[in-house]
C-alpha cells in the first residue's frame, strides 16, 4: 500500500545580480504525477513563456535553504534528479526518482533563462554558485566538472543497469560526492555513452578516479566474460599514461652527489637511474617513430665496402672466418645507425635473468603436462573467440576455461595430499628431512603452520 503525500511548490521570478543579466520572463508550475506516492517517480513541469530563452541556463532547487538539484543541466545526483527540456512545448521537466519523505512538504524553485550574453553558454563560477546558495562541498564538486569538459568527457554517465539503486549503492555515491570522485564507467573508451553491465544485468564493478586523473586515462574497456578469472564478473581494463620528463642519474659509488641537482627538479616528473648498485645490460628496441633517423645514419661507404666483400667471396671456396667477418661488418653498420637513433636502452641484468628463468623457476610443481594441454586449449579457444565472436565460440571458450580451471584445482589438491602424506611418513622416521621438506614447501618468510595443516 502506497501513501500519497502533498508536495508544496512555488515559483521564482528571475532578478538581476552580480553582473549577470537575467532575461525577464515568467514560469508556471504543474505536477503531472498524481497522486505523488512514496517510492514512485514523479515529474514537475515548469512551463516557460515566450520571453524566456530556451538554453541550458537553468537552476532547480528545493527547500527553504535553496538546495541545488540541477544547475545548467548538471545534476548533483544523477540517480535521483534528472532534467529534460521539451522545446516544442517550452517545458522543463524535473524527474524525481523514488520519491521519499525528504522530498515532500518542501518548496521547489525553478529559475530559467539567465545568462551573461545572448546565445552564449554561461560558465559556472563561484559567483553564480554563491548567489544560488550552493554549499561549499557541492561548489567544489561542480567546479571539478570543468575538468571533465576540458577532457571531452560527458558529465552525465550512461549505464545499461536499469535496476533501482540499493542502500549500498547510495552509500557509494555519497562517498564519491564527499571525496569528489567520479566513475569512469560509461564515460570513456569503448564504454563511452554505453555503460556496459559487468555482472549479469548490473554494473557492480567500477573504476573510480579523482578528476585530475582523467587527464592520464588513455582507454577504458569492459572485457568479455572469462570464467577463468571470475564466476560471474566481467573484467574491466583501465589504461593510464604518465609523462616523465626529467631524468636524474645518481651514481651510488660516488659520494659527492650534489643535493642541489635533486632539489631543483620537479618531483612529479623525475625518473631516477641508479648506477653502481647492480650491473646493467644494453638491449636494442626498435622505435618506429625514429626510423627516419636510423635510415639517415646508415653509412653508405661501409655498405659499399660490404657489398664488395660479398662479391669477392666464392661460395664454393670459403671458410667460417670470412663469413663471420662479413656478418660482423653488417652488424656494425646496423648498430652504429641504431646508436645514433637512440634505439638502445639499459636494463637491469638481474631482472632479465629473473624474467628468463621465471618460466621454470616459478612454475608450480602441480602444473604437469595435463595442465599444460588444458591451458593450451583454453588459450587457443580464447584467441579464436576474439577473432570470430559468435555464440558457438563463446560457449567453447567457457567450456575450455572451466576444464582448465577444474584441472588446476584437481592437480593442486592431489599435490597437497601427496605432500602432506610424505610429511607424515618422515615426521617420525627422519625428522631432519621432515623439516627440510616442510620449509622447502612453504613460502619464504611465512609461518609453517599457516601453510600446511597436518
Amino acid at each position: 500500500m502506497t501513501n500519497a503525500r502533498p508536495i508544496f511548490i512555488h515559483t521564482a521570478i528571475s532578478i538581476d545580480s552580480g553582473g549577470y543579466r537575467f532575461v525577464n520572463g515568467s514560469v508556471s508550475w504543474s505536477l503531472t504525477t498524481k497522486p505523488a506516492a512514496i517510492g514512485k517517480d514523479i515529474e514537475l513541469h515548469c512551463d516557460l513563456d515566450n520571453d524566456t530563452l530556451l538554453n541550458n541556463s537553468s537552476h532547480w532547487s528545493k527547500g527553504e535553504n535553496v538546495k541545488v538539484l540541477i544547475l545548467n543541466g548538471e545534476t548533483i545526483n544523477d540517480t535521483k534528479y534528472s532534467e529534460k527540456l521539451d522545446e516544442a512545448k517550452r517545458t522543463s521537466i524535473l524527474t524525481i526518482t523514488s520519491l521519499d519523505t525528504d522530498d515532500v512538504n518542501v518548496p521547489y524553485t525553478c529559475q530559467y533563462g539567465f545568462q551573461s550574453n545572448c546565445n552564449e553558454y554561461v560558465d559556472i563560477d563561484n559567483n553564480i554558485l554563491d548567489f544560488c546558495n550552493v554549499p561549499n562541498i557541492e561548489q567544489s564538486l561542480v567546479n571539478n566538472l570543468h575538468i571533465l569538459e576540458e577532457c571531452g568527457i560527458p558529465v552525465v554517465r550512461q549505464s545499461q543497469d536499469k535496476y533501482k539503486v540499493d542502500k549500498y549503492g547510495k552509500k557509494l555515491l555519497e562517498l564519491c560526492r564527499s571525496l569528489e570522485l567520479f566513475f569512469v564507467n560509461g564515460r570513456l573508451g569503448n564504454d563511452k555513452d554505453i555503460g556496459l553491465t559487468t555482472c549479469n544485468y548490473s554494473v557492480i564493478d567500477y573504476a573510480i578516479v579523482s578528476p585530475n586523473l582523467f587527464r592520464s586515462i588513455v582507454d577504458f574497456n569492459v572485457l568479455i566474460f572469462d570464467p577463468i578469472l571470475s564466476d560471474i564478473h566481467k573484467p574491466i581494463c583501465l589504461h593510464l599514461c604518465t609523462n616523465l620528463t626529467c631524468v636524474v642519474d645518481v651514481d651510488l659509488n660516488n659520494s659527492n652527489v650534489n643535493d642541489n641537482d635533486m632539489d631543483n627538479t620537479n618531483d612529479s616528473n623525475i625518473v631516477i637511474t641508479l648506477h653502481g648498485e647492480s650491473e646493467s645490460i644494453v638491449k636494442p628496441i626498435w622505435a618506429r617513430d625514429r626510423a627516419p633517423v636510423f635510415t639517415e645514419n646508415l653509412d653508405d661507404t661501409s655498405i659499399d665496402e660490404l657489398l664488395n666483400k660479398l662479391e669477392d667471396i666464392d661460395p664454393q671456396n670459403t671458410d667460417n672466418v670470412t663469413v663471420n667477418n662479413v656478418v660482423n661488418d653488417c652488424v656494425n653498420i646496423i648498430r652504429n645507425a641504431a646508436e645514433q637513433a637512440n634505439m638502445f636502452v639499459k636494463i637491469n641484468d638481474k631482472n632479465v635473468k629473473k624474467k628468463c628463468n621465471s618460466q621454470f623457476v616459478h612454475r608450480k610443481k602441480y602444473f604437469n603436462s595435463e595442465c599444460y594441454i588444458k591451458r593450451k586449449n583454453y588459450r587457443r579457444s580464447k584467441k579464436y573467440y576474439y577473432r570470430v565472436r559468435s555464440t558457438i565460440n563463446y560457449d567453447d571458450l567457457v567450456c575450455k576455461s572451466r576444464e582448465y580451471k577444474k584441472t588446476l584445482k584437481t592437480q593442486y589438491n592431489e599435490s597437497q595430499k601427496a605432500f602432506i602424506s610424505k610429511l607424515r611418513g618422515l615426521r617420525t622416521t627422519d625428522p631432519k628431512s621432515y623439516w627440510s621438506l616442510l620449509n622447502k614447501g612453504c613460502e619464504k618468510g611465512k609461518n609453517v603452520s599457516q601453510k600446511v595443516a597436518l
